[in-house]
């Protein structure tokens, strides 16, 4: 068994910051474990008030001996504030804590099962249902009622009728805790009273009760001889507790005093020294503090230290409710929540997408098919009627099976349908050019069928966006004309395939790359062209899966991803290996004997090379040259002659080979120095187009393949860039595959079809983009210095005039080609109109790559010692409102924090502070590592153990909090403050009317972030008595910090945070924020926010004063510099006054300008002013 103990500290009075979207796991002691921990000082669900305090913090140190567990439960030793008292009583612990804002919930569903199971107590796995259930029902509760941040009070929760409870009025009862410490309360109902109340009379039959206080909640079950606490908010009993827990006072439960020798308590009477000396003790006696210096009012007082217990019964027709109002059923809540469920279902609106898409398709059955339609029957033939090891060897038709094992066996699957529909739809010889309405209609369904892939696809990749993204990309995919057009009138499986390639990209952007290789390689089976991907893949899964946590973990990581690639590829091409036709397989796969081009040139960059080749030899013919015209063609569907050219070098499929990876490379190099999860789909799509542009017999039906992914990245990004240009390229696409349709019949299809596509583009992206909205530019993130924002004032989405130039440009082009040229040239030239389409295509593809290009160059590296992000969630009160506010930005986490037993440096923020200072100085072109950042922490409380064992220090720092003055004057690290460029304000400033023209955290900003050079500016930031750092770079600004809870409850890391320009904030939809000006929102509305509104509260309310809204509001920022024997110090009163002493300092002042001193001494404070001639 492992024994723990905690070792008592104080920490100064932190706000704890926002409520975190992904949590950081802490120490947990394992099951039937001693525990000896110092209390909690009952910090609420979010966070205290400042001024209340932390309490004491526990630090893990190992003990000399164990105690035994009986009945499941743990034996746990809690120290009270200075311990004064040490309890030890049994506990239950859960596997987790609740949702932060949930308590009251969770409170309503313990106190339901308790009275449904009176002689019962829930089980750990009981315990931890209840705490789901409740978390369950409070988000759901989030969405029909308002409250404060989502903290519901217990009779909102009764109301809403969640469980069929009441709260009995008449046995309620309401006092304050702490009365005896406050003169003012010493007739009020004290907890003692109270105590007296609820236990009198009691009976076999337990009551149960819902404690509230500081804005929590829990439960308190009092029976006969044992009284139970049930609370799912773990860091109420001590700092650092992430799990819920039940307490059990019984005649086991004792409490002695500071000796750990005489008892002063025991038995179930426990409970209730439990809650004053241990769950409010720390409270009050903050309060207390506060409350003497004058600080806080007596209103104030009353709010901070009332207690209600609320006596919850069962409803029966003569319970007596809390409240008169009429308070709803469950099943007619659980309807409500139904009926608002279902709408925001994405399982059930995709349906209602895929089923109108599904009516059209329905309605295109009849319409014209190409030669894919008999390419596919024929396969359906040949799978069906050879054996597999003729199926690459059977030359039957000339649409002999040229992709890989998967899509084989995937025909051969589809072939045990058609056979029992129509047997001559397999059948080899009679089979040939079948064109019954029997497989007509057998292959069209299997191919709308067969989108079912790629409407799961496009949900794995959408379900973690909100509604309206995910409608938009629906749209663009599900309803995309593109497929319609290729798949669904010209005959072949695309969705299918392309569903494939959306699966993989989800589960590759979920983090789980082992899934994600998988599904590709066995896409790369079903269709090989898929495979120009295939190197993004390989440098993505090789850096973030392979080599991401060191060598022996990633050669462990590599195999794995190899044993899966492996399995796959054995499991497609193993049969065809053992019979002896690998080689024939690659060789139907691989026809590098036909030509560069497809028999319709596809909008690529040989297109411009085949005409400037036409171009060159037609100008050098007429001026004399001896130009020879090929006699072979560039084109060709089946293996022929290689592409020849005039005058141009030939190009062979090694040469579009090299192409493909040369325009890849900026991609790669990309991938592997930062590879993120969340820009893999606009890795591949970029690949694709690479593959598109430069690829060998490519056809116009590949735009397919970058094409719908970009629409997802144009949707996710929300850039207004990425939108404009996926709606030239979407429309160019879709335009380039017109001539697939040359009857005349189809004509109105594929018109009507982009029509509508550009039309919901439009709206679609108008909708997102709306009036008023703020969206991230590129090129704003890298020219501005104060704004990463751009409004688009009137109507939301728009393009330039270069690119509706170019669209117009379109609409002439097939004026041309379906009126002008019958008309002016007759059935002279035919392929003029085919070959501007894709003339003009091809810009407009082309246009679209080097944009892509651009902006894969030009993204720098973001974080790439760490692609963790963080999601905060913070709240704002806008006109009586709350706005949800979140946070994403990269982070860097360190093993610890300064709390860490290994660090002890309980009260060491401002020395750590010094020495990473030191080290961003000393090292201004790098961040530290991990194990650096560990060791500044580890160093920087080493100093300020130092300075503790000082006498003189000692005196003049409460708690051993000690100044930056004060370091930079120890001279632990060789430092200066650079009082002209260090600077003081307030927060919430804009709150406040006493603080109206104060220096704002803004005006501060605008202060330090102007004029930006190459060399970095180092600040130490004061506030509240706790100390971190902060880098301004012209890129990126960074804050680190050595207490982790000062990020969010219950982080017990050191962080680092990057604030670059993938730094976002965000409310709903809307970007209100982006870039390196998040670290002053997070600042203001993340850091501060929460302390900020509350003081605010308490001023309306009159509880404070302004001196301590003063103390608690101010900001500090330090500018710190290297000491060197000209840099300017900071002179305390003692150095000014050595100066004078030794007949230097008049000197010394009078080579400089007038400088201003305030000095202190004795507790007071006067104002010194030197001049050159006269003090």
């Amino acid at each position: 068994m492992a024994i723990y103990s905690y070792k008592t500290s104080e920490v100064p009075s932190l706000g704890l910051g926002p409520v975190l979207g992904s949590q950081i796991p802490s120490p947990k002691p394992t099951s039937e474990s001693s525990l000896d921990l110092d209390s909690g000082s009952g910090f609420g669900c979010k966070s205290l008030v400042p001024s209340l305090g932390l309490g004491p913090v526990p630090v893990l140190v190992p003990g000399p001996k164990s105690l035994g567990s009986s009945s499941g439960l743990e034996l746990l030793e809690l120290f009270s504030h200075n311990k004064e008292a040490m309890l030890k009583v049994e506990v239950l612990f859960a596997s987790f804590a609740s949702g932060e804002d949930a308590c009251s919930v969770i409170a309503v569903l313990i106190s339901h099962w308790l009275h449904c199971n009176p002689n019962l107590i829930p089980t750990r796995l009981q315990f931890e249902s209840l705490i789901i259930q409740g978390s369950s029902e409070w988000r759901v509760l989030c969405s029909t009622e308002t409250s404060y941040c989502g903290h519901f009070d217990i009779e909102t929760v009764v109301n809403a009728g969640i469980r069929s409870l009441s709260i009995c009025a008449h046995k309620s009862i309401m006092g304050i805790v702490g009365v005896e410490k406050f003169e003012p309360l010493k007739d009020l109902f004290s907890l003692d009273e109270m105590w007296e109340t609820i236990t009198k009379n009691l009976t076999t039959e337990p009551r149960v009760f819902i404690v509230g206080w500081d804005d929590h909640f829990f439960v308190l079950k009092l029976e006969l001889h044992t009284c139970y606490i049930f609370d799912s908010f773990g860091a109420r009993l001590f700092r650092g507790c992430n799990e819920a827990y039940v307490l059990k006072f019984d005649e086991s439960s004792v409490i002695f005093g500071s000796d750990q020798k005489t008892v002063l308590c025991a038995g179930k009477e426990c409970c209730k020294e439990f809650m004053k000396k241990f769950f409010t003790n720390s409270v009050v006696m903050v309060l207390k503090e506060e409350y003497e210096k004058g600080c806080i009012q007596l209103p104030h007082l009353y709010e901070k230290l009332q207690v209600n217990m609320s006596y919850m019964c069962l409803n029966t027709l003569s319970s007596i409710s809390s409240s008169s109002s009429y308070a709803p059923s469950r099943n007619e809540n659980f309807r409500s929540m139904e009926k608002e469920s279902n709408q925001s279902n994405p399982i059930s609106g995709i349906w209602w997408f895929f089923a109108i898409a599904t009516c059209l398709k329905l309605l295109l059955i009849p319409s014209y098919h190409s030669t894919d339609f008999e390419v596919h029957r024929n396969w359906l033939a040949i799978t069906n009627s050879l054996p597999i090891s003729q199926w690459y060897s059977d030359e039957t038709s000339p649409w002999t099976l040229d992709y890989p094992p998967f899509f084989a066996y995937f025909e051969r699957f589809l072939s045990i349908f058609a056979k029992l529909i129509d047997p001559q739809i397999v059948d080899l010889q009679k089979g040939l050019n079948y064109n019954s309405n029997t497989v007509i209609y057998f292959q069209r369904i299997t191919v709308i069928v067969s989108d079912l892939c790629l409407v799961y696809g496009v949900l794995r990749l959408t379900r973690n966006l909100d509604s309206k993204k995910r409608k938009s990309i629906w749209v663009l995919v599900i309803w995309s004309p593109m497929l319609m057009i290729v798949d669904h009138l010209h005959f072949q499986y695309n969705g299918f395939l392309i569903g494939i390639l959306l699966i993989s990209l989800s589960y590759v952007e979920e983090g789980n790359d082992l899934m994600g290789g998988f599904v590709f390689a066995v896409l790369l089976c079903f269709k090989h062209l898929f495979a120009v991907a295939a190197p993004v893949y390989f440098v993505y899964l090789l850096r973030h899966y392979c080599w991401k946590r060191g060598f022996l973990r990633g050669f462990r990581q590599l195999s794995a991803m190899g044993t899966v690639v492996v399995a796959v590829f054995v499991a497609a091409f193993g049969p065809f290996l053992y019979y002896g036709q690998i080689q024939q397989v690659i060789s139907r796969m691989f026809p590098f004997g036909r030509g560069l081009c497809h028999a319709y040139w596809a909008p690529n960059f040989w297109v411009l090379y085949i005409i400037l080749d036409k171009g060159l030899a037609f100008f050098l013919r007429k001026l004399g040259f001896n130009i020879q015209t090929p006699t072979a063609s560039f084109t060709g569907g089946v293996v022929g002659d290689s592409s020849p050219f005039a005058v141009l070098p030939r190009i062979t499929p090694l040469t579009t080979f090299l192409m493909v990876l040369l325009a890849l490379c900026p991609c790669l190099i990309q991938v592997w120095r930062n590879p993120q999860p969340k820009k893999i789909t606009r890795w591949v799509a970029y690949a694709y187009m690479c593959g598109f542009l430069f690829g060998w017999h490519v056809h116009e039906k590949a735009s397919l393949h970058f094409v719908i992914p970009l629409a997802i990245v144009a949707v996710q990004s929300m850039d207004m860039d990425d939108a404009k240009h996926y709606f030239i390229l979407s429309i160019v696409s879709c335009y380039s595959l017109f001539p697939l349709l040359y009857e005349s019949q189809e004509y109105p299809i594929k018109v009507v079809l982009l029509l509508l596509h550009s039309i919901l583009m439009w709206l679609g992206f108008s909708a997102l983009y709306q009036s008023g909205r703020t969206v991230k530019t590129r090129k704003e993130v890298k020219t501005s210095s104060s704004s990463t924002l751009a409004m688009e004032e009137e109507g939301g989405f728009s393009i330039g005039l270069l690119e509706k130039s170019y669209l117009i440009g379109i609409i002439i082009v097939e004026i041309w080609g379906q009126f002008v040229h019958p008309l002016v040239l007759g059935d002279k030239f035919p392929f003029i109109p085919l070959m501007l389409i894709s003339i003009y295509s091809t810009i407009g593809v082309v246009y679209s790559w080097i944009w892509q290009l651009k902006w894969i160059v030009t993204s720098e590296p973001k974080f790439a010692w760490s692609d963790n992000r963080l999601k905060l969630v913070s709240y704002e009160k806008v006109r009586e409102a709350r706005l949800k506010l979140t946070l994403e930005v990269p982070i860097f986490f360190a093993s610890f924090d300064q709390m860490n037993n290994v660090v002890s440096g309980e009260g060491a923020c401002s020395a750590i502070a010094i020495v990473v200072s030191h080290w961003l100085l000393s090292n201004p072109n790098s961040l530290p590592t991990r194990f650096q950042l560990d060791s500044l922490i580890i160093q920087g409380s080493s100093e300020w153990r130092k300075l503790c064992n000082k006498t003189s220090h000692q005196n003049r720092f409460l708690n051993n909090h000690f100044d930056i003055e004060t370091l930079v004057e120890a001279g632990i690290r060789p430092l200066s403050i650079i009082t002209e460029k260090s600077t003081t304000g307030f927060f919430g400033v804009e709150k406040f009317e006493d603080l109206k023209g104060h220096f704002s955290l803004d005006d501060m900003w605008e202060e330090i972030t102007k004029s930006l050079t190459d060399e970095p500016k180092v600040f130490i930031l004061g506030w509240n008595d706790h100390f971190f750092v902060m880098k301004l770079t012209i890129s990126s600004y960074y804050i680190i910090d050595s207490l982790g809870g000062r990020l969010f409850a219950r982080c017990n890391q050191a962080y680092i945070l990057n604030f670059d320009e993938s730094s976002t904030l965000y409310s709903e939809n809307k970007i209100i924020c982006a870039g390196k000006e998040c670290c002053k929102e997070f600042l203001s509305k993340f850091m501060a926010n929460e302390i900020v509104m509350e003081l605010e509260e308490y001023n309306k309310k009159g509880y404070i004063s302004l001196e301590y809204i003063y103390e608690k509001l101010q900001i500090d920022m330090h500018y710190m510099c290297l000491t060197t024997p000209s840099s300017p110090t900071l002179l305390s009163y003692p150095q000014v006054l050595a100066f004078n002493r030794v007949g230097v300092g008049v000197e010394f002042w009078r080579r400089t300008k007038p400088k201003v001193f305030i000095l202190s001494r004795n507790d007071h404070f006067f104002v010194m002013k030197l001049t050159l001639s006269s003090y």
